[in-house]
């Protein structure tokens, strides 16, 4: 029932915004032929179900037809965003020269909002599909002198599947190879929750070069497909999936946790209990899909994942207190569009992007290295994290 409710509400809200777009076209352009104007209203109302039929429609029949219609709807969607929020922007000044008792013809407005509104989403597009590589440098207690000044990457939401297919991943791939990293992590939401042909990515995958692996967490998205199809797949390749489960690399303790899914059944035990895998003596890298406090998810899976999108606890207690050095996430895409980085910056309470450090433990939230829903990127940037490891220097 409560998918039913957010699936209509979805649909409600892409509805009243296409009808927005069709309100100012035919008043900024006097369109004033009924058979016109209903044309018009049936086109908007087929563009705002787009995204959703194309997506059903490609996961049912998932051939090179389903996938372009998936594809131009996503851009649609991004492009529409846009154009609601220059065109709202349009009617408030509208609606304030009114107020001044003045008169203000639409039609020019209009349609500079519409430019803006193309111009934006195809730099968007751009953007979407050039992610770049942000280096920075963590400082960790203890950290073993073979790792120190090494290289670690960081893959988030990188959302393969219909819009993000070979040729994004390949270019990701070389990114990655060309920094020569220690370890890779990927930090969830490796597919996109349509993907319907995993085994199309396995040979790139498995040319992801790192000297100690390839690490991969799951995200909400990998439940969304079913979490059984992309593990097995995951498996049969050279990356190795950490599910709820710790590995020593040469001194350097990592732990991954698993994103917390509705009514699955768990194989693995807490890594943090008395008997589990993780050693707090060690220096430690955790890996969690969301920038949360992890200590909620064995207590109440169900609630843990509903708080992860609408109430997230940003304090990191649970692991700042058992001693993990550095939590690597993703999840938030930094917003990924305009204006909504507003909105997880508020969400997370900053935490929705960036090195952050508290006392001793750090986390950094990278902003995904693909996008979910539209092709574009106007509110962030897409990224290949690469982090040289430091040993915190005597007296800090």
């Amino acid at each position: 029932m409560g998918m039913l409710l957010l699936l209509l509400s979805a649909v409600a809200i892409l509805l009243g915004a296409h009808y927005l777009i069709h309100y100012s076209v035919i008043h900024a352009f006097n369109v004033s032929q009924p058979w016109v104007r209903r044309a018009l209203l049936l086109a908007f109302s087929a563009l705002a179900l787009s995204v959703p039929l194309a997506m059903l429609l490609h996961r049912v029949y998932g051939n090179p037809v389903t996938r372009v219609l998936h594809t131009l709807s996503s851009f649609w969607l991004g492009l529409a965003i846009h154009l609601v929020l220059f065109l709202a922007l349009c009617w408030a000044i509208h609606g304030i020269w009114r107020c001044l008792g003045s008169s203000l013809p639409m039609r020019l407005p209009v349609s500079a909002a519409i430019a803006l509104a193309l111009s934006a989403s195809l730099y968007g597009l751009w953007q979407a599909n050039h992610p770049v590589v942000t280096s920075l440098e963590v400082e960790i207690d203890e950290l073993p002198e073979s790792w120190e000044g090494r290289t670690v990457v960081q893959l988030s939401d990188v959302h393969l599947g219909n819009v993000h297919g070979r040729a994004f991943l390949r270019n990701v791939v070389e990114m990655v190879n060309a920094l020569d990293p220690e370890a890779v992590f990927i930090t969830g939401d490796l597919f996109n929750g349509s993907c319907s042909d995993f085994h199309s990515f396995g040979d790139l995958l498995d040319a992801l070069r790192a000297q100690r692996g390839v690490f991969f967490v799951t995200g909400n998205h990998e439940g969304y497909l079913g979490l059984e199809a992309p593990l097995a797949f995951l498996k049969q390749t050279k990356i190795r999936v950490l599910d709820d489960e710790c590995v020593e690399l040469e001194g350097l303790q990592v732990v991954g946790i698993s994103f917390p899914w509705f009514s699955r059944e768990r194989s693995a035990s807490n890594p943090f209990d008395a008997d589990g895998c993780y050693r707090p003596e060690k220096p430690t890298i955790l890996l969690y899909h969301t920038p949360t406090n992890v200590g909620e998810s064995y207590s109440d899976r169900n609630s843990q994942q509903l708080r992860s999108y609408f109430a997230p606890d940003v304090t990191f207690a649970f692991a700042a207190e058992k001693g993990v050095d550095l939590q690597l996430s993703g999840h938030t895409h930094r917003g990924q569009l305009f204006p909504f980085g507003l909105l997880t910056a508020a969400l997370w309470n900053g935490f929705d992007r960036g090195l952050h450090r508290i006392g001793s433990f750090s986390i950094y939230i990278s902003s995904g290295t693909g996008t979910w829903g539209p092709p574009v990127r106007t509110g962030s940037r897409g990224e290949v994290v690469a982090i040289k490891l430091k040993r915190t220097e005597a007296g800090e």
